[in-house]
């Protein structure tokens, strides 16, 4: 990783930090903070799926759904692998 790449990678980090300490001088609690976070995910995920599919179920949209976050749930653990020398 370049010194570059490093600083700003750093420099975010300072920032989401920074975020979340505003939020908790607001009255927020981390355990909200994350429930909040999962729940506008879910929703953007539900809206995308509607966009693709306008003539699925409630069924086939949950089904989508599922499938989406299982196959980023595998990207994720095949990242970590190959990172790690593994794959």
């Amino acid at each position: 990783m370049t010194q570059a790449r490093a600083d700003r990678a750093r420099e975010k980090w300072n920032q989401e930090i920074a975020h979340f300490h505003r939020l908790q001088d607001r009255g927020w609690d981390s355990l909200g903070i994350t429930d909040d976070l999962i729940h506008q995910t879910l929703q953007m995920l539900r809206a995308g799926i509607m966009s693709r599919f306008p003539q699925a179920t409630e069924i086939e949209v949950k089904q989508k759904m599922r499938e989406s976050i299982l196959f980023y749930e595998k990207l994720k653990q095949r990242g970590r692998a190959t990172r790690h020398g593994r794959a």
